[in-house]
């Protein structure tokens, strides 16, 4: 699965928070490059946290944390 699984938990949570409505939202509340990473996992920048398949999380937490 994910070698850094606290931080890949810490990132799911932030997802899921709420804040701001999308997951572009709430990550960019902690993260830089937020943009690049939802293009490099093929997530919509207004896509809704509830849509985003777990493949594309563990695309996302690699590419902001590695």
């Amino acid at each position: 699965m994910v070698r850094g699984r606290r931080t890949y938990q810490e990132l799911v949570e932030l997802g899921f928070s709420g804040l701001g409505g999308s997951v572009r939202a709430s990550l960019r509340t902690r993260h830089r490059g937020v943009d690049a990473a939802l293009a490099a996992a093929g997530v919509f920048r207004d896509a809704v946290v509830g849509y985003v398949h777990p493949d594309r999380w563990i695309a996302l937490w690699q590419r902001l944390y590695w």
